[in-house]
């Protein structure tokens, strides 16, 4: 940006230079003329053409030529910074689209000022997340799975459990021996719903 201003401010004194310049000369060929028709082609005579300064000759007003300068400084900073501050819209847009989380679009590196690198940075940032949350899908995909899996592997002993219990509460036994069994296979049952849950929670253990 200080860049831009000084190349601004330079570009803008040039341009006022040749523009003075320019007046200055034709003013004074305007004067020269005047001298040669009033003192003729010799020059003879006592007005010399050293009277006629280029103070008395330009008689541009101050505020005039400040307004112009001003007016000329504006202009050419807005020409010379017209790629900088399309690249900074750039940017922007890119971190709105990253805002809106749109991570697949990167911005173009232009040139190696610091906005080429802020650039890059972003870009790199995009990269990273994107990887993250694709990550995290995969890990929630793997999540959902593991939870369907333990749910059904859990559901057989439980249905098994129920089952046998039930039929001891309703007293849908001939003997002593048919109660042992039935508490026999829901036990077994329960040992395989344990081991499972145990396994749940080393798995839980590991994730974290």
């Amino acid at each position: 940006m200080v860049l831009y201003m000084f190349l601004s401010v330079l570009a803008t004194f040039i341009t006022e230079g040749i523009i003075f310049a320019g007046i200055y000369f034709y003013e004074t060929e305007i004067l020269a003329g005047e001298y040669r028709r009033v003192w003729g082609a010799s020059g003879q005579g006592n007005l010399a053409l050293g009277m006629f300064t280029a103070s008395e000759s330009v008689s541009l007003d101050i505020l005039v030529i400040l307004i112009f300068t001003i007016l000329l400084l504006v202009m050419y900073f807005i020409l010379i910074s017209h790629n900088f501050v399309t690249y900074v819209r750039e940017i922007i847009s890119g971190l709105e689209k990253m805002k809106s989380g749109d991570f697949q679009e990167e911005i173009p590196v232009k040139g190696e000022d610091e906005f080429s690198e802020i650039a890059y940075s972003i870009n790199e940032m995009c990269r990273n997340l994107s990887q993250t949350l694709e990550a995290q899908k995969e890990t929630e995909k793997t999540k959902d799975e593991l939870i369907t899996n333990v749910s059904h592997d859990l559901r057989t002993p439980l249905t098994s459990i129920i089952g046998y219990l039930g039929l001891i509460e309703d007293k849908q036994y001939q003997n002593e021996e048919d109660i042992l069994k039935y508490t026999h296979i829901a036990y077994s049952k329960a040992k395989q719903m344990k081991n499972l849950v145990d396994d749940l929670f080393e798995y839980t253990k590991v994730q974290q």
